[in-house]
């Protein structure tokens, strides 16, 4: 009796561990679709620096992962800002400024000989902020946000089994 005991602990104990491996591999798997196909089919995609798409990451806990986006405004491109939400400040209209710079946006050429262009990028920055305080930002179609994580849900369902009996036949 007792060996079948033992038999049945370290079953399970495998299944327990096995299951574990298979989520956590199941995650990685789904960072890459993530990476490498979701955002990648997103129409006018939250591209600048590549930051938000690096910033998607796998943090292994004891019943297996996480998949995590933790840069400071993942949540507002996972699930938009609808426009009584946006809040126009220095801050804001710094980071457009610089990101209009960045893309090479020069107000329309109204800078004047010997002007200041700081001034005119933020000229734009402030365009851009009260178009995101009309519409919201990340509004599409009646869409908020781009449902990034929603749709790698839907993804990883089609190999999470899978990728658990593999893991599962493996340790025995």
């Amino acid at each position: 009796m007792d060996n079948l005991e033992g038999l049945e602990t370290w079953l399970k104990g495998k299944t327990a561990d096995g299951l574990r491996r298979g989520i956590v591999s199941t995650a990685f798997r789904t960072l890459g679709v993530i990476q490498n196909e979701l955002l990648p089919a997103v129409d006018r995609p939250p591209i600048d620096t590549g930051a938000y798409r690096a910033g998607w990451k796998v943090e292994t806990t004891d019943r297996g992962a996480d998949i995590v986006n933790t840069l400071p405004y993942a949540p507002v491109i996972e699930y938009g800002a609808r426009p009584e939400n946006v809040k126009i400040g220095r801050a804001m209209i710094q980071a457009l400024a610089e990101w209009a710079r960045r893309k090479g946006f020069d107000a329309g050429g109204k800078v004047p000989k010997g002007g200041d262009p700081d001034k005119a990028y933020e000229g734009v920055a402030w365009a851009i902020a009260v178009a995101m305080k009309k519409r919201g930002i990340f509004v599409r179609n009646q869409v908020s946000g781009l449902r990034v994580a929603e749709k790698a849900v839907k993804a990883l369902r089609g190999f999470l089994q899978e990728e658990c009996a593999r893991e599962i036949n493996r340790g025995r």
